[in-house]
């Protein structure tokens, strides 16, 4: 199970290191701040972290989940919260692309992990406008998977491929980047006045995006030169011991010759007394 996975655990410092764990907090608190209450829902709540935040700022939260063992683990961190914020926050095993709620049941959503796992997350987009009321809010974040080491993603949404997808359902109403993460508010127009995106919004967010692949790219570069610095430095320590060895093993074998040489010295000393 990947970080991915235990976004509750991250979120409390119990796996991870310290910039995954901030990361996740950071995330996780902009997301629980997005949600429009009274009713909301969390739809691929994970362990439940985010649905006991929303909770704790006095909204109805529903969290639903596929993995049966997440939603265990999202009940024994329920259990822990004050009994005010446990009956706020319920959480239920349910596909999100088949959710068993009538039309127009919650006031806002928020996907807080299931975006980027998803090849065609259409089905679930569309389940989402469905039971959120007309002008009802949806919060999203998702890793923008530049590079190949994000594990669990099914496909890398890029700011293109994100808009193509949620513009279908939902308008865009902000978007912000940061650490290599695309956060976005939408809204559920009922009926939407367009499809097509607003040309100065799609300007400012270009700009935005390109800002943040330049911050990446120069990330990825400085650890690029502490990973050859690293090397380097082993390589020299490599070659240090390598010398070292062989002249180890030098000595090793000329005190076995010495100790060679005084035996047969010994042995042909003592021969003639036998």
């Amino acid at each position: 199970m990947s970080s991915q996975d235990r976004l509750s655990e991250l979120y409390l410092g119990q796996i991870g290191d310290r910039q995954e764990q901030q990361h996740c907090k950071d995330r996780l608190n902009w997301l629980s701040k997005q949600a429009r209450g009274p009713r909301v829902l969390d739809v691929g709540c994970n362990q439940g972290m985010t649905a006991i935040l929303i909770g704790r700022l006095g909204h109805q939260v529903t969290g639903i989940e596929l993995e049966s063992e997440s939603i265990k683990f999202a009940n024994q961190l329920l259990q822990q919260e004050e009994t005010n914020v446990q009956d706020r926050v319920q959480f239920e095993t349910v596909d999100p692309s088949q959710m068993p709620y009538l039309d127009d049941s919650f006031n806002s959503a928020i996907l807080s992990s299931t975006f980027e796992t998803l090849e065609d997350p259409n089905n679930i987009l569309q389940e989402v406008k469905r039971v959120v009321q007309a002008n009802g809010t949806l919060a999203t974040s998702l890793d923008l998977g530049f590079a190949l080491h994000h594990t669990g993603l099914k496909r890398n949404h890029l700011l293109t491929g994100f808009l193509e997808q949620t513009e279908k359902h939902f308008t865009v109403i902000d978007l912000k980047f940061s650490n290599e993460t695309l956060f976005a508010e939408l809204k559920n127009m009922t009926p939407k006045t367009s499809s097509r995106l607003d040309p100065d919004r799609f300007w400012k967010w270009t700009q935005a995006f390109e800002v943040e692949c330049s911050r990446y790219q120069k990330a990825e570069r400085q650890r690029i030169e502490v990973c050859e610095i690293r090397l380097a430095e082993l390589e020299e320590a490599k070659a240090s011991l390598e010398s070292d060895y062989e002249t180890l093993q030098q000595e090793a074998q000329t005190q076995r010759d010495r100790h060679a040489q005084e035996l047969r010295q010994i042995t042909s000393e003592t021969r003639p007394f036998k």
